[in-house]
């Protein structure tokens, strides 16, 4: 196909090296770049016939971390739908550690390779999944990552996002989601926000509370009772399960629940009362 024909066909192509935002066709030992806003998928679609496939996924790699670092205003979606996969590798040894291997492995683990993968940190980053019919959920991210970990000697810990929609502020979302990831440090390995939010969204608005606090420090002082409140509130409010949980007779527990009613109004048999002492917990 006649490359100078392509370029006044598109004024805002360019021969040369891959660019951001571009959608690029190796020609030779350069790159015809166009625009990704200039080309619908169909267009695209034709051009590989003639030129061969795009040469863009180290382009959107750049691209994608160029948005979100905000060095960029260009989007690098066009239509459907992804998910951040953040991700810390804890205990690193910072002199044997490989990022560029990193990056391979942590990409090899899902089902169709991310848009993206980069570090924002040391020792944190994040993957741009495109969401397909084979995504993973939460619970197959936690056999991978372990399996991630003996491979590599590593210990990470990963934050599955929300699936978003392309025509969402994605870089204003991945900011907040950034800001759950770095402030949470849940028990579990691979958690997303459902896990943490009760945690993130209560805890900067109790602790400004005064009576907020006061409330944390009544049932927090005690352990035994903040064990009850948790255990009731994961167990739904049932007593003979929470009693399980905690290794107590029945009685013991309906016991220390009567006397926090007695003594405070508290009564943690209704839901009402269970989840606000959960919250002051927070």
């Amino acid at each position: 196909m006649d490359i100078e024909k392509l370029l006044a066909l598109f004024p805002q192509a360019n021969l040369g090296e891959k660019q951001a935002g571009a959608i690029s066709f190796r020609q030779g030992d350069a790159f015809l770049n166009i625009p990704a806003a200039e080309l619908s998928e169909k267009e695209r679609k034709i051009l590989e016939i003639f030129l061969g496939k795009t040469a863009d996924f180290e382009v959107e790699r750049g691209a994608w971390q160029d948005y979100l670092t905000k060095k960029s205003d260009v989007k690098p979606i066009k239509r459907g739908k992804i998910r951040f996969i953040q991700y810390e590798i804890r205990s690193l040894n910072q002199d044997e550690f490989d990022m560029e291997l990193f990056k391979k492995a942590f990409s090899a683990l899902f089902p169709k390779e991310p848009e993206s993968v980069f570090f924002l940190s040391n020792n944190s980053g994040v993957a741009i999944e495109k969401i397909n019919a084979a995504s993973f959920d939460k619970e197959e991210f936690k056999g991978i990552i372990q399996a991630l970990d003996a491979d590599l000697g590593a210990n990470c810990r990963v934050f599955v996002g929300h699936i978003w929609n392309h025509k969402d502020d994605l870089r204003e979302l991945f900011s907040a989601e950034r800001r759950v990831f770095l402030t949470e440090n849940p028990s579990e390995q691979v958690f997303d926000l459902a896990e943490v939010a009760l945690h993130h969204y209560c805890h900067e608005m109790t602790s400004k509370s005064p009576l907020a606090q006061k409330y944390h420090q009544l049932i927090s002082e005690d352990t035994q009772l903040k064990k009850i409140v948790v255990a009731l509130y994961h167990e739904k409010g049932n007593v003979s399960s929470a009693a399980k949980k905690l290794y107590l007779h029945r009685n013991t527990l309906q016991y220390r629940i009567d006397r926090l009613c007695q003594e405070t109004g508290l009564n943690l048999r209704r839901m009402d009362d269970l989840v606000f002492c959960y919250l002051m917990l927070q």
